[in-house]
């Protein structure tokens, strides 16, 4: 699984549309307010970080995450006393009476099991003005080098899976639009899809991806790493040093609660 580093950091620089907004219509992160955030499986807090830049304005961030080696790293990413971490499953340590203004899931929707049912419960922690904001990669229409580095997500994804850690494939637009949408209490106000290609034959790169793939395979077979399961990461890794490999696309949501707002989406063919 590609590290927080390759996933994460610089995503949301770009976001920003370059046609011209509909009036009363809610087009880039610029707009809003984002007052309390919570960050969901925040990871060392490379998202985070990145959409405090490009929102209006931002008092504090709460990350949540499991592993709490991560807490310095995020801490140390905002000015002191403006974040706090969080250790635990979201669903078991947020008080019922926590109040956030912003909820983000970046990147996260496929490390989180019964997504759906997390994005519908979380509605009860943000206000009828609250928002929800999503970035998460998708599979749709990917170029030779954007497919190449899913697959490599993949195969990670399946080995972490086999030591017990939930990793769900890479989902489609559609798909990340319906676990918003699917409980009705999220309305989607904007969607963007950043889908660029940032091609690499960087040998160095490539070769440190393959150590990581060896790496998570060892530590999921302890005598050793079955025929098959070799063979498919040499295989891989002889097409990434042919192809080169990209940075993945990814689509971001944003939504509202209890809002009548005409979705307003950028279609990427």
């Amino acid at each position: 699984m590609p590290s927080d580093e390759h996933s994460k950091n610089g995503q949301l620089l770009s976001l920003n549309p370059v046609h011209p907004p509909r009036r009363n219509v809610m087009t880039t992160l610029k707009d809003i307010h984002g007052g309390r955030i919570l960050d969901v499986a925040c990871g060392g807090g490379h998202t985070a970080v990145e959409l405090c830049r490009e929102l209006k304005s931002w008092d504090h961030v709460t990350g949540i995450d499991m592993r709490h080696q991560l807490k310095d790293e995020f801490l140390g990413r905002f000015p002191k006393g403006k974040a706090t971490f969080i250790t635990g499953d979201v669903r078991r340590v947020v008080d019922k009476n926590m109040v956030f203004d912003t909820i983000l899931l970046g990147f996260s929707l496929h490390h989180l099991p019964d997504v759906h049912e997390l994005i519908s419960d979380l509605s009860h922690l943000c206000p009828d003005n609250g928002h929800l904001i999503i970035l998460e990669m998708f599979r749709d229409k990917l170029t030779p080098a954007q497919d190449i580095q899913k697959r490599i997500h993949e195969l990670a994804g399946r080995l972490d899976t086999l030591r017990g850690e939930y990793h769900a494939p890479v989902l489609s637009r559609e798909e990340i639009d319906a676990c918003v949408t699917r409980s009705g209490k999220w309305q989607i106000m904007y969607t963007e899809d950043e889908s660029g290609e940032n091609l690499s034959n960087d040998l160095y790169k490539i070769n440190q991806t393959s150590e990581k793939l060896q790496q998570i395979a060892a530590s999921t077979y302890k005598n050793s790493i079955p025929e098959a399961v070799q063979k498919e990461i040499d295989q891989l890794m002889d097409e990434t040093r042919r192809i080169g490999m990209s940075s993945p696309p990814f689509r971001m949501v944003i939504a509202g609660l209890n809002r009548q707002s005409t979705v307003d989406s950028r279609k990427v063919d």
